[in-house]
């Protein structure tokens, strides 16, 4: 009912859909702890809401208004894409020579960009986009 269309389930199926194409199914998952779980909620409540509030509450809002809503979208995942490739390029020059990098950059960086402003666009609910966004970061350390 109303987590559904808030997009919690659909965030957190999302999340595990993208863990198992990346990963593999994990054999287990490993909460090491009072850290790893403090760790779960800083990747959620504060990392994935303030990049949330940032990309969808405010780029693709902008973009979508200024470019129509799948443009918006489309524009913020490139620009997202770009963001994360400088941010590698400038900062740790050397990881772009791993393949998986560059996947993990001009792939998996705009799909996932993708994926959470289209779920924002469904339930107009960053908070949402925020819990996916939080275990995108967070579930490959927690799974074996």
């Amino acid at each position: 009912g109303e987590s559904l269309r808030q997009g919690y389930f659909l965030a957190i199926a999302t999340a595990l859909m993208f863990m198992f194409i990346t990963r593999g199914i994990p054999q287990q998952l490993s909460f090491k702890g009072i850290p790893s779980v403090a760790g779960l909620i800083v990747s959620i409540l504060i990392i994935g809401l303030a990049r949330e509030l940032v990309w969808r509450g405010y780029i693709q809002t902008v973009l979508g208004r200024q470019w129509g809503t799948t443009t918006g979208l489309l524009l913020t995942a490139v620009l997202a894409g770009l963001v994360h490739f400088g941010t590698v390029a400038l900062s740790s020059p050397e990881l772009l020579s791993y393949p998986y990098i560059l996947v993990e950059l001009l792939i998996l960086t705009p799909g996932s960009a993708i994926v959470l402003g289209y779920l924002y666009l469904r339930t107009e609910n960053i908070l949402s986009c925020a819990l996916l966004h939080g275990l995108l970061l967070s579930l490959s350390s927690l799974t074996i």
